[in-house]
C-alpha cells in the first residue's frame, strides 16, 4: 500500500472510531448532498444494462441508490474500501451486494463497464495530484465504457482544513491523458465538481 493510499485509509477509520456509521465518518455532510451527488454520477451511465465498480463505497449507499432508481439496468455492483468497518457495515446494510475490503492500486479486478468514484478525493495527501492522476488511471483502464469522480472545487466558497479543494482545470489536464471524450460539472454543487472520463 503507497502512502497516500494508507493517510488516506488512517484518515477513515479515525473518523469511524469517532463518529460510527454516521455519514460524518465518510466526511459527508447530509444525505441531502450525498444523494445530490449520486445523482450527478449516475449521469455517466449511457442507455443500456451495465456492471459498476464503486471506489471507496463506504457503507454502501450508492449500491442502494442504483437498486432504486436503476432495478432493471443494473446488472452486477461491487463496491471497494480501504476500511474493513466500513464494508462491514455495508454488508449489515445491504445483503444482497458484493463489497469487499480492497486497495484498487494493488489488487487484481476484473473490467466493468462503469468505475465511478465520491468523496474519496477530498482528503488532503502528500503528492495529492500525483496520487489522484495514479487512481484515475487505475480506474479508467478497469472500465469499458468511463469512469467518474468528483472532487471539492477550489471555488467553494467555504474551505475546510484538511481537505483539498481542486482546480477543475488541473483535473481536466489529467483528464485528457486518458481519453479526449471529457465532461466536467461544476453546476450542480458551489463546493463540488465532477469529471466524466469515455472510452
Amino acid at each position: 500500500m503507497d502512502r497516500e493510499t494508507l493517510e488516506m485509509k488512517e484518515y477513515f477509520e479515525d473518523r469511524y472510531e469517532r463518529f460510527g456509521t454516521d455519514l460524518k465518518s465518510l466526511a459527508w455532510n447530509s444525505p441531502e448532498s450525498q444523494q445530490e451527488r449520486f445523482e450527478i454520477l449516475s449521469t455517466l451511465f449511457v442507455p443500456g444494462n451495465f456492471f459498476v465498480l464503486d471506489v471507496g463505497c463506504g457503507f454502501g449507499d450508492y449500491y442502494k441508490f442504483l437498486k432504486m432508481r436503476m432495478p432493471k439496468r443494473i446488472l452486477g455492483y461491487t463496491g471497494i474500501d480501504l476500511v474493513q468497518e466500513f464494508i462491514t457495515e455495508a454488508e449489515t446494510r445491504y445483503p444482497g451486494g458484493n463489497f469487499r475490503v480492497l486497495d484498487i492500486l494493488a489488487s487484481e479486478f476484473m473490467f466493468h463497464n462503469y468505475v465511478v468514484a465520491s468523496g474519496i478525493f477530498s482528503k488532503d495527501v502528500e503528492n495529492w495530484y500525483d496520487y489522484v492522476t495514479t487512481m484515475l488511471t487505475r480506474m479508467f483502464s478497469l472500465c469499458t465504457k468511463g469512469i467518474a469522480a468528483n472532487f471539492l472545487s477550489k471555488f467553494s466558497p467555504a474551505n475546510c482544513s484538511n481537505m483539498h479543494y481542486a482546480d477543475p482545470a488541473e483535473i481536466l489536464e489529467i483528464a485528457f491523458t486518458l481519453s479526449k471524450k471529457v465532461i466536467l460539472r461544476h453546476d450542480y454543487r458551489l463546493n463540488d465538481f465532477t469529471v466524466f472520463i469515455y472510452k
